[in-house]
């Protein structure tokens, strides 16, 4: 379940990236911040991590390889964790399940001439700043991105298109949460759960 692959505003942000909108892509900001009230077994990098890494995979065409991870831990359990991706393209990660403040996903691309953001899940517009200073906020569909996974699974069922979603992305993805471990230096001593 990759839903945010297929989040209207991290679609938006794509297209922007493709067409070079606001020029060359010089890092890639992402985030989700929260507080989950159920701490049996919930490991943040397979929680939220994954999420974050599917869409920098949806953004770029690819998961960059991971340079750096700090975690933090509690009770054993990964519950935070500061991470980069690739060196050409940065991509700056930070989740947490022991934060106050809840911050569902935002996005953020930097690039040569300005900032396009998806301040959060559900918004309803990305925003966009230019560096003459010209902003823009741009209207976006708010179907949501479960729903969106689901028709494009039920459309292959009928002899459609192979779901933008495969297992080759799904693989990528598990694979960057394996290294974020071993970079971070956490062995598995505990179960997880997804």
């Amino acid at each position: 379940m990759y839903k945010f692959y297929y989040h209207p505003g991290i679609d938006a942000l794509r297209s922007i990236i493709a067409l070079k909108e606001l020029g060359q892509v010089e890092a890639i900001i992402l985030q989700r911040l929260d507080w989950d009230d159920d701490f049996q077994g919930t490991n943040c990098l397979w929680w939220a991590g994954v999420h974050q890494i599917s869409i920098a995979h949806r953004l770029l065409g690819y998961a960059p390889e991971p340079e750096i991870a700090s975690v933090s831990l509690h009770d054993g359990l990964i519950t935070a964790a500061s991470i980069t991706l690739g060196k050409t393209i940065p991509v700056m990660i930070t989740i947490s399940s022991r934060h106050p403040v809840k911050k569902e996903i935002s996005a953020a691309v930097l690039c040569d001439r300005g900032v396009a953001l998806l301040p959060d899940a559900y918004a309803g517009t990305i925003f966009i700043k230019k560096d003459d200073h010209e902003d823009e906020q741009r209207s976006i569909v708010t179907e949501m991105q479960l729903l969106l996974e689901l028709k494009d699974f039920l459309q292959y069922l009928q002899n459609g298109c192979r779901p933008r979603c495969g297992f080759d992305m799904a693989v990528s993805v598990s694979s960057t949460i394996c290294k974020i471990r071993r970079i971070a230096n956490i062995l598995p001593t505990k179960q997880f759960a997804a």
